[in-house]
């Protein structure tokens, strides 16, 4: 069952590494921390300077390279709706749509997520961390799919007009809803403390904080605390005009 939720519960002491599996670690450790001059083994094909720690990852490498020998590739078929996937990765992934199950849990906010990588994106925006950078604006994002979203605007690649305003959007979710939301005025997310409802989840998300006094956002001078990222940006300007 660990394996298939993808958990590692084998760290490595000497590096970031995990493993399913112990006899993974051990391969690991002995091809990477152990002491004194460890084996290389070099491939002898002529024009091809590979080398590895392990005689059996220099097989897969002759086998894949200079061979052309490629395992066969098993697809992985979800038994509930009989959608094929290339790896039994994709295939969980994927089950969690049938199950609504989100085992991977955010440690500041507690918001679920299908997958380790949503999760890891979504800490990085906790972090503020944006490592792409548009090459038009200079504007920064947190992922590549983030980048490419924020690209369509330069570019005006697929859009999505709204019918009753001026309003354009890069992806028709978003038009839609924009539509239900502004025009239809439906709000289909009650507030569990109020009679309010929001339009969005994300709306209702701030607007129970305010109920709860969670403040997710700290400012890391005074320590004072915000329940959107954008008050806490709007907050340190204030900060950088006193310096």
């Amino acid at each position: 069952m660990r394996t298939h939720l993808g958990l590692k519960q084998w760290k490595c002491d000497h590096c970031e590494r995990a493993f399913d599996k112990y006899t993974s670690l051990t391969l690991h450790l002995s091809a990477k921390h152990s002491e004194g001059e460890q084996p290389i083994f070099k491939c002898e094909v002529d024009g091809c300077d590979k080398s590895y720690a392990m005689k059996q990852t220099l097989r897969v490498h002759i086998r894949k390279v200079h061979e052309g020998i490629k395992p066969p590739l098993i697809p992985k078929i979800c038994e509930l709706c009989g959608k094929s996937f290339q790896s039994n990765a994709l295939l969980v992934r994927h089950s969690y749509t049938h199950t609504k199950d989100s085992p991977f849990k955010c440690d500041v906010c507690s918001k679920m997520f299908k997958s380790k990588y949503e999760l890891s994106d979504h800490t990085m925006r906790h972090k503020g961390i944006r490592n792409f950078v548009c090459p038009t604006c200079g504007q920064r994002k947190t992922t590549r799919h983030d980048l490419r979203v924020h690209m369509k605007y330069h570019n005006e690649e697929v859009q999505f007009p709204c019918k009753l305003c001026s309003m354009v959007f890069t992806r028709q979710p978003n038009m839609k809803r924009h539509m239900r939301v502004v025009h239809l005025g439906v709000k289909a997310f009650p507030c569990p403390h109020c009679d309010q409802s929001f339009g969005k989840a994300e709306t209702l998300k701030h607007h129970v904080m305010t109920h709860t006094g969670e403040k997710p956002h700290a400012c890391s001078i005074c320590s004072k605390r915000f329940i959107q990222s954008v008050a806490l940006k709007t907050h340190m300007k204030t900060h950088n005009k006193m310096k």
